[in-house]
């Protein structure tokens, strides 16, 4: 019977965790913590041929992500805030709602607010900024 002694026992000591228990090794002969390098671990299976790195897999590319909004904020360095407006149906009443978002968008251009733009997900410019203006759609009209 297993009664989890092999890999190592629990002990009540000082140290460690803030609660007081930990999980110790019982010996340091033990083949998971031999001095070996690249001895296999206990329970594992070698290399399989059909999972070599040999094979190439094609990558699937995920459908680019554009929205189309207006510029709400343009008081950031090649940085606007992009107002994203969309309808839902309300699932009991069947009103139709209006829903918006915000999102932080990189451009090199100079924008102003009441643009409309189209923007495209991208990599993580900063903390708050995924999204590039592709295209100015249409300028503000200007009194």
């Amino acid at each position: 019977a297993d009664d989890g002694t092999a890999l190592g026992h629990f002990s009540r000591h000082g140290g460690g965790s803030h609660h007081g228990w930990s999980k110790q090794l019982v010996s340091r002969f033990h083949p998971r913590v031999s001095g070996v390098p690249g001895a296999p671990l206990p329970g594992s299976h070698p290399p399989d041929d059909r999972t070599s790195s040999s094979a190439v897999e094609p990558t699937v590319q995920a459908a680019e992500r554009t929205l189309t909004g207006r510029v709400v904020s343009n008081k950031m360095q090649k940085t606007v805030t992009v107002l994203i407006e969309r309808k839902i149906k309300h699932p009991l009443y069947g009103k139709y709602i209006t829903r918006s978002t915000k999102y932080h968008a990189h451009t090199e251009d100079s924008l102003n607010e009441g643009d409309l733009v189209e923007i495209k997900e991208c990599r993580p410019i900063s903390r708050t900024k995924a999204w590039k203006v592709v295209r100015l759609v249409q300028a503000s009209r200007s009194i």
